[in-house]
């Protein structure tokens, strides 16, 4: 008899065939890396910029979590050129970890360790699309003015894109300012936007994979925005 999939492997099922779910934009591999003498990785893929995605699902009482993570950072970090098959910036790793439930000092422990380490943290909510969605559990914060850190041309692009998006019905949000930015609507990401080596980027979830705009002109930005629009529309149907 087959034995029934674990939660874990339901949820890693889920977030292989919908990584937008996770973040607009990303790519995930139906591979796993080998990764030496660090811990295993279920679930990894790529961000637009080329940064290392990994996703580690999180069982209650576990206690090793953050251990894993440094490990897998450190693994990354210390030989780069061993992962370039897979990540164009293996030394920029980010890390996705998804619980059913974190307790509160598990969140506290995460705040800190994500002042050194890129992470990101959900739970598991099943009042979504189809029963399933992903809550962020710890805020990031980031600038006052997202547009601050952009040269005047792009800073002007990406005002108009946040403002117009604010128009969309339902309209978008962005709840937090710290790049790369992620809009947010009714069911979850919509969209993300990147400052990569000087260029802004716009991803959104398509059917073969993201798409990918960069904003260098108010087209860009109108493109991005007929994007916008029609997964807003898929969504609603």
């Amino acid at each position: 008899m087959t034995p029934d999939p674990s939660p874990d492997d339901e949820l890693l099922t889920r977030l292989a065939e919908r990584p937008g779910l996770l973040e607009p934009g990303l790519v995930l591999f139906p591979e796993a890396p080998e990764m030496g003498d660090g811990p295993e990785v279920p679930l990894h893929g790529v961000d637009p910029a080329g940064c290392p995605v990994l996703v580690l699902p999180h069982r209650p009482g576990e206690e090793s979590l953050s251990v894993r993570v440094m490990e897998l950072a450190a693994s990354l970090k210390n030989d780069p050129d061993a992962f370039r098959l897979w990540y164009s910036r293996p030394e920029c790793p980010r890390f996705f970890l998804v619980a059913s439930d974190w307790t509160l000092g598990e969140l506290e422990r995460l705040a800190i360790l994500g002042e050194a380490v890129s992470l990101k943290v959900f739970s598991i909510r099943r009042d979504g699309p189809g029963g399933f969605r992903l809550r962020r559990e710890i805020s990031t914060g980031g600038e006052e003015d997202p547009a601050g850190i952009l040269e005047e041309g792009q800073a002007a692009l990406l005002r108009r894109l946040l403002r117009s998006s604010t128009c969309i019905q339902p309209p978008l949000s962005l709840p937090e300012t710290s790049w790369p930015l992620i809009l947010m609507g009714r069911n979850g990401p919509s969209a993300s936007i990147h400052h990569l080596d000087g260029n802004l980027v716009f991803a959104i979830a398509g059917r073969e994979g993201p798409r990918l705009v960069e904003l260098v002109d108010e087209d860009a930005v109108d493109e991005a925005l007929d994007l916008l629009l029609r997964g807003q529309w898929a969504g609603a149907a």
